[in-house]
C-alpha cells in the first residue's frame, strides 16, 4: 500500500525551499524519489500525509 509523503527540499542557507507530494511504500522510497526529482537539493523533512 502506497502512502503519501510531503517532502520539503531546499538548498541549505538559501530560500525559497519547495515542498511536494510523492507516493511511496515507505519513507526511504520517498527519499529516493525526491532525490531523483531534484538531485541538487537537500531534503529538509519528509512527513506522512
Amino acid at each position: 500500500m502506497k502512502k503519501r509523503y510531503e517532502v520539503h527540499m531546499g538548498d541549505p542557507g538559501k530560500l525559497p525551499h519547495i515542498s511536494f507530494i510523492v507516493q511511496a511504500e515507505n519513507e526511504f522510497e520517498a527519499e529516493k524519489l525526491a532525490n531523483k526529482r531534484y538531485p541538487k537539493l537537500e531534503i529538509c523533512s519528509i512527513k506522512e500525509k
